[in-house]
């Protein structure tokens, strides 16, 4: 009964976060300046909400401790969520680097503060993982093995020049409709990038253009890792 009562506490908050995590993208991150002034918008909201959940719900729970297990659940499918905005995130700038690598500090902050004691879930290691390719070269990418194929393939369409389109660009949706489609079909996310690369393959033969975008090569060597 806990378990239910606390899963229904915790979905309306789930879908909240969930459309504030849609706002990032309406943010430009393709800026070049290293210079980051505080945390993006969407941070300050996501806090809010976070806030207002552990003050006014969880806080005048009494057995806090049976309702670990729900609340890493929820720390960790929004931690899953939001690396899912971060991978698709483009065009992304060196200064967009460094605002996303400052947002996911804050992220950690916020999400952490869920439970008593802050523990270093799987999901947070993706996060902490993923904020350190950002600022890795195309070729190594290939190397890294703490964070999930798909991430690193779609943060490669992010480095991209606009011939190579991303995913969800050739599947017609938009980036927080790609984003709820790899929430829901992880498995399939890999396939969905190979067709994507396949269409691009063909594109540019049948266009007769004399090479593939800088960022093909460092796409393949992931895909084949």
């Amino acid at each position: 009964m806990i378990s239910t009562d606390i899963n229904s506490l915790l979905a309306p908050f789930r879908l909240q976060i969930e459309h504030i995590l849609n706002t990032m993208h309406e943010t430009d991150y393709s800026f070049s300046s290293p210079e980051v002034s505080g945390c993006s918008t969407y941070l300050t909201l996501i806090e809010e909400a976070v806030s207002h959940l552990t003050s006014s719900y969880l806080s005048l729970l009494t057995s806090r401790g049976t309702l670990t297990p729900a609340l890493e659940g929820f720390q960790d499918s929004l931690t899953s969520l939001y690396l899912h905005h971060l991978s698709v995130v483009r065009p992304l700038g060196e200064g967009g680097k460094m605002q996303l690598a400052t947002d996911i500090a804050e992220v950690e902050r916020v999400l952490g503060g869920l439970l008593d004691e802050h523990s270093v879930s799987k999901q947070f290691k993706v996060l902490r993982g993923f904020r350190a390719v950002l600022f890795l070269t195309e070729k190594d990418l290939s190397t890294v093995r703490n964070v999930p194929k798909a991430l690193l393939l779609n943060h490669l369409f992010s480095r991209a020049g606009e011939a190579l389109l991303s995913p969800y660009k050739v599947a017609g949706w938009s980036a927080s409709q790609y984003v709820a489609w790899l929430d829901s079909h992880p498995s399939e996310a890999v396939d969905m990038i190979q067709g994507t690369i396949q269409w691009y393959e063909d594109m540019i033969r049948e266009s007769g253009a004399l090479e593939f975008d800088p960022i093909y090569p460092a796409i393949m060597a992931v895909l084949h890792t």
